[in-house]
């Protein structure tokens, strides 16, 4: 993952593409807001890897029949 800061110059450009006006002193906060999105969306990205190592775990059913035995 990128950990990069965002240039002012980059900032400049988000914020008219998005129509707005960003005040010197908010743009450490902003900055810190894109980056707490960025990381959210890096953990969004699917999984690679062998199969096996991705399989989910077997789900507890307790009620999967009328015999109330359960099953895995």
């Amino acid at each position: 993952m990128d950990d990069t800061p965002i240039t002012d110059a980059e900032l400049d450009a988000l914020a008219t593409l998005a129509g707005l006006t960003i005040p010197a002193h908010c743009r450490d906060g902003v900055r810190l807001h894109l980056a707490t999105a960025h990381r959210m969306l890096h953990a969004l990205e699917p999984l690679t890897g062998d199969a096996d190592d991705l399989a989910l775990a077997p789900v507890f059913d307790p009620a999967p029949g009328n015999d109330g035995a359960g099953s895995a």
